[in-house]
């Protein structure tokens, strides 16, 4: 069994979340709790300098990250054709923080 497993990899952009697949033994619950975790402190020091908004991009087909940031509370509210360098279309995802 394998899962997707999303991360920058080498000489990405920092918009540009790349997925690969990896073990599930060695990832499993552990992986998506680090990444909640980090995902957590990085909006807690938004909330602090009053930050009310975040919006990232992802890849349109990057499911891996869209249900990741799906269960952290972002939203889909715009398609963006041809965002990416290679024609890849992105999607705005928003978050409240109030």
């Amino acid at each position: 069994m394998t899962v997707r497993v999303c991360d920058f990899g080498n000489g990405a952009r920092p918009e540009e979340i790349r997925s690969r697949r990896t073990d599930e033994s060695t990832v499993g619950g552990l992986g998506v709790f680090l990444i909640r975790s980090l995902m957590d402190k990085v909006e807690y020091g938004f909330r602090r300098r009053d930050v009310r908004m975040v919006r990232l991009e992802v890849r349109s087909i990057n499911t891996c990250a869209q249900q990741l940031y799906r269960t952290l509370g972002y939203i889909v509210t715009q398609r963006l054709p041809r965002y990416y360098s290679n024609g890849g279309d992105g999607l705005l995802m928003i978050k409240s923080l109030d």
